[in-house]
Formats: C-alpha cells, sequence, structure tokens
C-alpha cells in the first residue's frame, strides 16, 4: 500500500515495483526488510535471517499477498473487514521510512488510533472537582 500512496501523494515510483512496470515488488519489499532490520527494537526478538527469508517466500506464495501484484487501500479494508487498518499500515510504514505518504507527519493520527484502542466507551458519569476554597 506504501507504494500505491507514493504513486498517489507524490508521483514517485520505484522502476524495480509492480507500479513501475517490473513482474514483482520483491526488490522494494527487500529494501523495507532492510530497514525495519535496522530500526532498534522495531522486529521481535525472535526476527533472524531465517525468518526474513520466510517471510519473503511468503510474500509471493498467495494470491492475497503476492507482490507480483498492487495493493490498493479498499482491497485491505475488504480483506481485514477493517476500515482502520489501512492507517495501521500507513502508521507501521511512517515508524520504518521515518515518515509518512508524501512527507506526512502522522504523529497526531498514532495518538489518535492509539485513543481508539484504549477507548471501552462512554462513561455513564463523570465526575468534575472544584476547589471552592479561597486563596
Amino acid at each position: 500500500m506504501r507504494q500505491e500512496d507514493n504513486y498517489k501523494l507524490e508521483g514517485d515510483i520505484d522502476a524495480d515495483s509492480v507500479y513501475g512496470g517490473a513482474p514483482d515488488s520483491s526488490e522494494p519489499f527487500n529494501r523495507f526488510l532492510d530497514l525495519a532490520s535496522s530500526r532498534p527494537n522495531f522486529l521481535p526478538p525472535w526476527w533472524n535471517d531465517a525468518k526474513r527469508a520466510e517471510c519473503e517466500a511468503f510474500s509471493m506464495s498467495d494470491d492475497w499477498c503476492n507482490l507480483a501484484a498492487g495493493v490498493q487501500k479498499q482491497d485491505i479494508i475488504d480483506h481485514y473487514n477493517d476500515p482502520n487498518f489501512p492507517m495501521q499500515l500507513r502508521m507501521l510504514g511512517e515508524v520504518v521510512y521515518k515518515r509518512g505518504p508524501g512527507g506526512q507527519d502522522g504523529t497526531g493520527m498514532m495518538n489518535m488510533m492509539a485513543n481508539l484502542e484504549t477507548y471501552d466507551g462512554p462513561k455513564k458519569y463523570s465526575v468534575m472537582h472544584i476547589n471552592h476554597s479561597s486563596t
């Protein structure tokens, strides 16, 4: 989806991606994995060369996650049945690339999404403390 965003927002196309006419986007994906691996404490402790090889193989093995096809926002919403999932992927990409699509800063959106994940519904009551003491 990041490649799609880069194309739509910046007019930027990786020549070695499906958006640039390559048979698949394995090279841009490998660059993404290289960057992700360089971010301290980003990948889980069990991540290693063997897991990366599994990830690379999986990325070409299935119709849904196959790097030989582009993916659009609506595809992700439909597949995961979650309208927020594309934004979560964008935020993950921002951590790896150190910038959002189109150069946007997603800090505010990241905070809002974190608040939504911890929101437990409307409160039945609220308590306000008012200090009537004079100073």
